[in-house]
């Protein structure tokens, strides 16, 4: 009985200890990359994997940043780019493919000599733009035509055009790499799911008002994140079902990114100036994390998967600049190449001492490795210790991790991350394994102490039956 009073604190210390490491590390502005020209308007932010090269759809040209140096580093600019929304890519990096909304018209750009190679007509105003590697064709979404433009990406010739239900608006697209590509229906407030066996299209309603802009998809677990007017929907790619109700986001959300890796969905909210962060617990279940601040008018993005920062573009200090957005980043400004060191490990934790164990018996052993370092307690003049984390290296990869003891040493070198003050520069995951670890030692310890006591109760207990 006493047991089972004295257990019931591992419950809720369980809960802290996990539920306290939902979202590793808060998101932020890293670092500003100018762009030029410094003004004008800007449309979609695009990432070529390959190359690793950021592309911003800026008006009459579209800028081509280095991340990793922070500078841009080229403009595709012609006369044929008037109104440039968005750029995509073959899946090898060789070629792009822009759409250029002034002049109702796709180009393919070979990006060895940053040439114009080909032109392919679209329906009206073509927006977004999408490369589809199942087909291996460019679908143009047209959002005065209410249409999309299929088209072949070796001779630029059109071979399908999709009609979608009057006034639609189609805006950003997203392929799942198995047949099937998304996009969102502004105009009507749906979603349709294109079948590239078919070229054909089936519309789904999205919640009520919602007035859909960006898209990401969760492939593997078969969602659809859109993002509404100050919410995110969530939606079934196979069947076109609501996936409960929509998250509120921070106002003007346009953009949506999803990071595989540490199941975290965000908004860049143009309006409000965050970023909003959601944490998806299961296909069918998310948790809102936070609205981080990030600066007013940042609303397209792109994510990197190999540094999981995002990309965003609006105006610092009245110049057009990429944000480079990440976990505990600091904003520094220009486009230099020298970063911040890598962020400062956690100092190592002095390990709870061992349990004394009743009548001189070994206490509870116990040790754990990974990610938390080992601990370990042992009985009556019981010791333990925990490994500080080592200081991550910068997301270049260049920085040399510290190790810790007793204080973490941190990485060096020319890193894009940079720690905050209290920052442990650690991914999500790692963070949530070191809490299950640590937990596990406490609740090992907690119990080590009931029985203990429990046992040293009932002898008191026995020993007044024996005097009487």
């Amino acid at each position: 009985m006493h047991l089972a009073v004295r257990t019931t604190w591992l419950i809720p210390l369980w809960v802290i200890a996990v539920g306290g490491t939902a979202h590793a590390a808060t998101y932020g502005i890293q670092r500003w990359i100018p762009l030029t020209p410094p003004t004008g308007a800007f449309d979609f932010v695009d990432f070529e994997p390959t190359q690793r090269r950021v592309y911003v759809a800026h008006a009459t040209t579209v800028a081509v940043v280095d991340p990793d140096k922070s500078m841009q580093v080229a403009s595709l600019t012609t006369a044929a780019f008037n109104g440039v929304h968005g750029t995509a890519f073959r899946p090898d990096g060789k070629f792009a493919f822009v759409s250029a909304g002034g002049g109702n018209q796709a180009l393919k750009v070979d990006l060895s000599n940053m040439m114009v190679v080909g032109t392919a007509a679209t329906g009206a105003d073509p927006d977004h733009i999408l490369y589809d590697s199942f087909s291996n064709m460019v679908l143009t979404f047209n959002n005065g035509g209410a249409s999309a433009t299929v088209i072949d990406p070796a001779t630029m010739a059109v071979t399908k055009t999709i009609t979608f239900s009057a006034g639609s608006k189609p805006e950003v697209s997203v392929s799942d790499g198995q047949g099937k590509i998304y996009a969102n229906l502004n105009g009507s407030n749906k979603l349709a799911q294109i079948d590239t066996a078919t070229w054909s299209a089936t519309e789904w309603a999205l919640p009520a008002t919602c007035a859909p802009t960006g898209i990401a998809m969760d492939i593997a677990g078969r969602r659809l994140f859109t993002a509404c007017a100050g919410k995110l929907a969530i939606t079934d790619a196979d069947t076109g079902a609501a996936v409960g109700a929509p998250i509120t986001t921070g106002a003007g959300a346009d953009g949506v990114a999803y990071d595989p890796t540490s199941k975290l969905v965000f908004t860049t909210n143009g309006r409000s100036g965050t970023l909003t962060v959601i944490k998806q617990m299961s296909a069918d279940s998310y948790m809102f994390v936070e609205d981080d601040v990030t600066a007013a008018g940042c609303r397209t993005n792109a994510f990197d998967p190999m540094t999981h920062v995002i990309y965003s573009v609006c105006n610092h200090n009245a110049v057009l600049s990429l944000a480079v957005i990440g976990p505990s980043g600091s904003t520094t400004d220009g486009g230099s190449s020298t970063d911040s060191a890598g962020a400062t490990g956690n100092g190592g934790a002095t390990g709870a001492a061992g349990a004394t164990g009743a009548a001189g018996t070994t206490g509870v052993a116990g040790s754990n490795t990974g990610a938390a370092g080992g601990a370990a307690s042992t009985g009556t003049a019981g010791t333990g210790s925990v490994t500080g984390v080592a200081g991550a290296s910068g997301a270049s990869g260049a920085g040399t991790a510290g190790t810790g003891a007793t204080t973490g040493t941190g990485g060096s070198g020319p890193g894009v991350k940079s720690a905050s003050s209290g920052g442990c520069g650690c991914s999500y995951a790692e963070t949530s394994a070191r809490a299950v670890w640590l937990a596990l030692c406490v609740a090992l310890l907690l119990i080590r102490f009931a029985l203990a006591r429990g046992s040293r109760r009932a002898w008191e207990r026995g020993a007044r039956n024996t005097t009487r």
